[in-house]
């Protein structure tokens, strides 16, 4: 996922043509949650490749909620007064929409901010009721296609060589593992919306 929203960002801020030098990335998410960095991760490794070069990266330690990313980001923008575009992206919608909401209070225009969601339900709103606002893009994500890749992937491990443990049926602790290459399974495809 992160790596869709790096890819996505990289495409809007070249069709934007800011120049590098008064431009950051501010990045909000659980830092202790793994999930949420390795999507930041993603994020930052994709953006850099889709335009080149690395831009500076603030970052915010959140809840993953729209309030703590505001928050966070209210104090941060304070201290990056020099900074006039923003490419803004979380670990989901609440911490993008609460960036990009410190970034509009505190006088930065739609237009000079590039926020890209995952989840898209929070972005969405905004859209749906036609305002002008700083998110730009939301991954849309499918639960059904979430769930059903969670489980292959689950049950492609256990079954073949992976560390999955199961109960015996007298209590004992088994696993199960065949010998192969295991079946390649296609990656549910996460859409971009605008």
């Amino acid at each position: 996922l992160g790596r869709k929203v790096g890819e996505n960002s990289g495409k809007l801020y070249k069709a934007a043509r800011w120049p590098v030098g008064d431009t950051a990335i501010m990045a909000a998410w659980k830092q202790d949650l793994s999930v949420c960095t390795d999507r930041v991760d993603g994020a930052r490794a994709a953006f850099t490749d889709a335009i080149g070069l690395s831009l500076p990266v603030v970052e915010l330690n959140t809840a993953n909620t729209t309030t703590s990313a505001r928050e966070k980001a209210a104090a941060a923008v304070r201290v990056h007064r020099d900074v006039r575009h923003w490419v803004v992206w979380g670990c989901n919608d609440e911490n993008t929409i609460g960036v990009v909401a410190a970034l509009e209070a505190a006088g930065v225009a739609p237009a000079d901010i590039i926020g890209v969601g995952i989840n898209a339900d929070l972005s969405c709103r905004d859209w749906r009721h036609g305002r002008r606002t700083g998110n730009k893009a939301s991954l849309l994500i499918a639960g059904q296609d979430i769930g059903a890749t969670a489980s292959t992937g689950w049950s492609t491990r256990c079954a073949w060589g992976g560390s999955c443990r199961r109960r015996g049926s007298a209590g004992r602790s088994s696993s199960t593992r065949r010998t192969g290459a295991p079946p390649a399974y296609p990656a549910p495809d996460a859409g971009v919306r605008r």
